[in-house]
C-alpha cells in the first residue's frame, strides 16, 4: 500500500494529520480485511476523487445558485411573515456546504466550492473579468478567491498580453502559477507581524525575476550583470524565502518534544540533511 493510501486509513490526531502511532494497528486491520478488500476500498477512493473533479463545475454552479437565491430572499422577502429576521437566506448560505456534502463532495472540496462561490458573489467584477472566469476551472477560481488585492492585480497583469490591456484578451495560466503568485502577496491574515512587510518586499523582486524569465524564451542574460536566471531557480528562491518566514513561526522546542512532529520530520531525512 502506498504512503498516500496508507494515511487514508489512519485515525487523525488533534492537528488533523494522520496519526502514525496507529501504524501497527492499521497493519493488523488491513491483514484482517485482506489485500482484495483494501484494494477495492482504494479504488473507491480513486473513483470518488475523479468524479468530484469531473463535476466540480456543476458543484460550483450549485453553490452560486444557492447564494443568488439567498440574495434574492434578502432583497424581496426579507420581511415576509414566514421569513422572520431574514432567516431563510442565512440558512441557505450556512447549509450550502452541507448540501454539496450530501451530494457526495468531500468536506474539503465542498468547502472550497462554497468559499469560491461566496467570493464570486460578494466581489464586484467587471464584464471582462466575468468572461475570463468562464474560461477558468473551479481550481483556478478557488486560488483567485484566496488572493490579496495585490496578488489579484499581479495575476491580471501576467495574463494580459504585453502592450495590451486586460480587456483585449487573456493568456492561459496554470493553477500552480496562481498559487505561486498568491504566496508572493500573502493576505494580512496569512502573514502577521513585522515579517509581513519584509516578506512582501523580498517577494516583489522574486515575482519580477520570474516574470522576466517568462518573457525570455531563450533564457538569455536577464540583467547587466550577465547572470542567467532559470525559472526553476527563481521559483526556488521564492519558496526558500517563504520557508524562512514559516520556520520563524514554528515552536521548535515543542517540535523536539513531540513524537508526532519528529515522525513528520523523519519522513524527509535527505532534505533535512541538505538544509542543515
Amino acid at each position: 500500500m502506498s504512503n498516500t493510501n496508507y494515511s487514508l486509513l489512519l485515525p487523525f490526531n488533534k492537528y488533523d494529520q494522520p496519526d502514525h502511532r496507529f501504524k501497527q494497528s492499521l497493519e493488523r486491520i488491513c491483514k484482517e480485511l485482506g489485500e482484495d478488500a483494501v484494494g477495492e476500498l482504494m479504488d473507491f477512493v480513486s473513483q470518488s476523487q475523479q468524479l468530484q473533479k469531473n463535476y466540480a463545475r456543476q458543484g460550483l454552479n450549485l453553490a452560486l445558485a444557492v447564494f443568488h437565491e439567498a440574495a434574492y430572499l434578502d432583497r424581496h422577502h426579507r420581511f415576509d411573515q414566514d421569513n422572520q429576521y431574514g432567516y431563510k437566506s442565512k440558512v441557505l448560505k450556512k447549509q450550502a456546504q452541507v448540501i454539496l456534502e450530501r451530494l457526495g463532495f468531500s468536506r474539503t472540496n465542498a468547502h472550497k466550492l462554497v468559499k469560491t462561490a461566496s467570493w464570486m458573489v460578494t466581489t464586484h467584477q467587471g464584464k471582462d473579468e466575468l468572461k475570463w472566469f468562464d474560461s477558468l476551472t473551479p481550481s483556478h477560481l478557488y486560488e483567485l478567491s484566496r488572493m490579496s488585492d495585490e496578488a489579484y492585480k499581479a495575476v491580471k497583469d501576467e495574463v494580459s498580453y504585453e502592450g495590451w490591456h486586460f480587456c483585449t484578451g487573456q493568456k492561459s495560466i496554470s493553477v500552480r502559477r496562481l498559487e505561486q503568485i498568491r504566496r508572493l502577496y500573502p493576505t494580512v491574515e496569512e502573514v502577521k507581524g513585522s515579517d509581513a512587510d519584509s516578506f512582501r518586499q523580498q517577494n516583489n523582486s522574486s515575482l519580477t525575476e520570474v516574470q522576466q524569465v517568462r518573457r525570455e524564451p531563450a533564457l538569455e542574460n536577464c540583467s547587466e550583470s550577465g547572470v542567467v536566471m532559470d525559472v526553476s531557480v527563481a521559483t526556488n528562491i521564492e519558496k526558500l524565502r517563504q520557508l524562512v518566514i514559516l520556520a520563524k513561526t514554528i515552536d521548535w522546542i515543542a517540535v523536539r518534544k513531540s513524537d508526532v512532529s519528529q515522525e513528520i520530520l523523519s519522513s524527509m531525512p535527505d532534505t533535512l540533511s541538505l538544509i542543515f
